[in-house]
């Protein structure tokens, strides 16, 4: 599950540079690949760690923030909704909320 989110965000940092997004804020409920980041910014060997610095170290701001599990609804929301669908990115009209799960507006 680990390698599943670290390369999650590498897709996600990708995919925000090429869509031309300056400004990316991280969340995860992880409180383990948060560190792995961390100790890879510090010298660490996680090549998907490494990755993920290679993407940070870009010409933009991006903040990695750490959402307990517990106050990550909406995430929750989202991951229950992207595995009702086939594969792809889908892209919310507007986040849904731990309520709405299976109501979400979105277009692919």
């Amino acid at each position: 599950m680990l390698e599943v989110e670290l390369h999650t965000i590498v897709d996600g940092l990708q995919l925000a540079w090429e869509q031309g997004v300056r400004c990316l804020v991280i969340e995860s409920d992880s409180k383990t690949v948060m560190d792995l980041i961390l100790r890879n910014e510090r010298g660490g060997s996680s090549w998907l760690g490494l990755e993920i610095c290679n993407w940070m170290a870009k010409d933009w701001y991006v903040k990695l923030r750490f959402v307990p599990r517990t106050t990550n609804m909406t995430v929750d929301a989202i991951a229950k909704e992207v595995r009702r669908h086939t594969m792809g990115f889908l892209f919310f009209a507007h986040l849904p909320t731990a309520s709405e799960g299976s109501r979400c507006d979105h277009t692919r």
